[in-house]
This record gives C-alpha cells, sequence and structure tokens, in this order.
C-alpha cells in the first residue's frame, strides 16, 4: 500500500509488518524518495463532532512533542521524521526511525548480564524523561526493542495520547495506583513499579499476577500488600540483590520505592557487579588445575 502526502513524501508500507494496538497502527515502510526504511506509525482520531477534531489533535500530537524531547538529549528513542494530518479520514500519520530488531518481549531468556544491562540502559532513558517531568507509564517488554547490536530502545509512548476516562497501562505490568478507583493519585512511581514486574518475570519465567502472586485482602490498614511472593521462592537462583531490588520496586505504597529512577539504577549497577564477581569466583572454582589436581 501506497501513501503520498506531498510530492516530497512517498511512502510504501508494507502489510505483512502490520502491528495494531487499541490507539493505533504501525507499519514497517519504505520511504520513496530518501531510498530509506521507515516506522509509519498512524492514529485515527474517534470524533463525534468537527469540535472535537482540533483538541484530539493536539493530545495526538503530544506523543510526537515527548519523543522529540526526549530524543534530544538520547538516541534511545526513535527518531521522529515528519507528521502529515488527513483531514478526511481524520488520519495522524506518524514518521519515525525504524528499528531493526526484535522486542524484549521475545528475549526473555538472554544471560543474566545481559538482561540486567539492558534495565540499566533503560533507567537511563527514564531518568532523563524523569528530569523533563514525563512518566511513560506503559513499561513492559513488548514496547522495549532490541537492535541488532543489543542496543535497548523504548518505543510506543501511545500513553501521551490515552482517551479520556481510558485506563492506563497494561494488566499484570501497572501499578495499583494506576486502578481507576485508587486514592492515590501520583504518577511518578508509575515506571519504577513495571521496572521491578520485568525484573520478576526475566528470573521467575512468569509475569507476576496481582491476587495471586500478591495481592491485597483488606482495604485497610496499612498501604501494602499482604501477599507478595518473591521471585527468589519460584527461582532459587535468583541473585538476593535482585531480588531486593524487585520487593522494592514492587511496593503496593509508591512511597516505599525508589525516590527516583537513578536510586534504582545505583541498585542495579551494584548487583551486576556482584553477579560479575561471584561468575568470576565461580570460574576459578570451576577452573582445573593444569598438571596436577585440586585439593
Amino acid at each position: 500500500m501506497d501513501i503520498r502526502f506531498s510530492k516530497d513524501h512517498h511512502y510504501r508500507l508494507i502489510d505483512e509488518s502490520k502491528i495494531e494496538t487499541d490507539l493505533s497502527v504501525i507499519y514497517k515502510g519504505q520511504d520513496l524518495e530518501l531510498s530509506r526504511t521507515v516506522c509509519v506509525k498512524s492514529i485515527q482520531l474517534d470524533c463525534q463532532n468537527p469540535n472535537q477534531v482540533k483538541p484530539k489533535l493536539n493530545r495526538a500530537m503530544l506523543e510526537v512533542k515527548t519523543m522529540v524531547r526526549v530524543g534530544e538529549k538520547t538516541s534511545r528513542v526513535p527518531r521522529i521524521y515528519s507528521t502529515y494530518f488527513d483531514e478526511t479520514s481524520l488520519t495522524l500519520y506518524i514518521i519515525m526511525q525504524w528499528i531493526d530488531g526484535t522486542s524484549l518481549e521475545k528475549k526473555m531468556n538472554v544471560p543474566e548480564l545481559m538482561f540486567i544491562r539492558w534495565m540499566i540502559d533503560l533507567c537511563d532513558i527514564l531518568a532523563i524523561m524523569e528530569r523533563e517531568r514525563l512518566y511513560h507509564k506503559d513499561i513492559k517488554p513488548s514496547n522495549i526493542m532490541i537492535n541488532r547490536r543489543n542496543e535497548l530502545y523504548l518505543i510506543d509512548f501511545n500513553i501521551s495520547v490515552s482517551k479520556p476516562n481510558m485506563i492506563e497501562g497494561t494488566v499484570n505490568y501497572k501499578p495499583p495506583e494506576m486502578d481507576m478507583n485508587s486514592k492515590y493519585v501520583g504518577r511518578e512511581k508509575v515506571d519504577i513499579f513495571s521496572i521491578g514486574v520485568m525484573l520478576y518475570e526475566y528470573y521467575a519465567k512468569e509475569v507476576p499476577k496481582r491476587g495471586f502472586d500478591y495481592a491485597k485482602n483488606s482495604r485497610r490498614g496499612k498501604l501494602a500488600w499482604d501477599v507478595f511472593k518473591e521471585p527468589i521462592s519460584k527461582n532459587l537462583q535468583t541473585p538476593r540483590e535482585v531480588n531486593n531490588i524487585v520487593i522494592k520496586c514492587m511496593k503496593m505504597d509508591p512511597r516505599e520505592r525508589y525516590r527516583n529512577i537513578s536510586e534504582l539504577k545505583r541498585d542495579l549497577i551494584q548487583a551486576e557487579r556482584s553477579i560479575k564477581k561471584h561468575a568470576r569466583n565461580q570460574y576459578k572454582q570451576d577452573k582445573p588445575i593444569q598438571g596436577g589436581v585440586q585439593d
């Protein structure tokens, strides 16, 4: 399928690559004028009358502006090339950098140190956003891309265009304060919770489920989980340092989580060092002594 916005903006979309989400359709495409591969994201505005078009378009453009702001400070979000709004179909097209790689969702079995390093890299991106008072609010493996050089990219800032009264986030990855009936209205700790969930998922080999792996049995009393199955209880090989990080990230009370992303990154780096040290010690113990038998 070809789309042409002007004589200088002509794109060929690859239907086989189409990915549909609740709010958009994403294509891999070819920029026929500049001979480059691009990502084309189309957002259909749901407008009941003409008066809704402008405010909804402005809201949709928040995603573009957010990615541009973050992209000025890091190369780990897709670059925005151009945008075009089709007034007839009420569709916003966002032309951006194509990340040639695989989603983290399909790479959850990589070596331990590689996964920890990716979480550290993710913290670098989120720390930049945090300084700009921006929060992704939908961190999950499918919104993270790993390119062929094993570099991490944060994609899909759909939360910037979420509809009014729409439930934000993704089940099992979002924290309790994102529930519509939550009395805690802050959003500054939501991404920290989601990183904890992904770490839990990596070590336990399954996503922790609220109501089963962690739960609040009563609405009264302290703002804390009555039940919390630590990842180490499902996988004894989980490093104690990482287990503690997960516990802190996934606290029910956001005020008990890490104060900020940089603090979380610090503990992840410390865990990375500990894992490397353990691996070196294990290697020394397992390495055979040449010319004799180890006592």
